[in-house]
């Protein structure tokens, strides 16, 4: 889909290194970014089919080769296992509720592809405050109920402004653009 290219397009242009650390065999993912014209967005990818280690392990590797550090770096997943691999990786992780998988315990989530933006932006701001100056738990949980309360605010205007666009534009192309730059950038 068209918000996965501009979501992705939005997250270089703001200098967040990507990389892709699957357990699959090797090769596949290369074949799949370059089928889906992406390969241009991650700097790195690493596969168990390559290294046979565990993905924490990739997970660091990946980081070393890039130069990111464990309070810079999130791993996004939609399973437990990638849950736990971010936990032995020392790195935060955000829950792909819109993936295949569930993670119950997990403390921070996102229900739609584009939602990785302002999340990851969020945790790694946080994580670099803290290496710096240890944050207070109240200023920690302040933050965190803004961008809730900002989320859910956001949700509520895209949907009503979706609702309106669903009822008035008929134009796909049109319809997209004022959906994804338009409300989106209001909301």
């Amino acid at each position: 889909p068209i918000w996965v290219r501009e979501t992705l397009q939005q997250l270089k242009s703001r200098g967040i290194k990507m990389a892709i650390v699957s357990n699959c065999q090797s090769g596949y993912i290369p074949a799949f970014l370059k089928s889906m014209d992406m390969t241009e967005f991650f700097c790195d990818i690493e596969e168990w089919g390559n290294t046979h280690l565990p993905k924490s392990e990739n997970i660091r590797l990946v980081m070393e080769r890039n130069g990111v550090a464990a309070e810079d770096a999130v791993y996004v997943g939609d399973t437990a296992g990638d849950k736990a691999s971010a936990d032995a990786a020392g790195i935060p992780f955000i829950f792909a509720a819109y993936g295949f998988g569930e993670v119950p315990d997990a403390e921070r989530s996102i229900q739609s592809f584009p939602d990785i933006i302002p999340a990851a932006l969020l945790l790694i701001q946080v994580y670099r405050s803290d290496r710096l100056e240890k944050e207070s738990p109240r200023m920690l949980w302040r933050l965190v109920l803004a961008g809730v309360i900002s989320a859910l605010i956001a949700l509520v205007l895209e949907r009503v402004f979706g609702l309106i666009l669903n009822l008035t534009v008929k134009d796909e192309e049109l319809y997209m653009v004022l959906l994804y730059f338009v409300i989106v950038a209001f909301s």
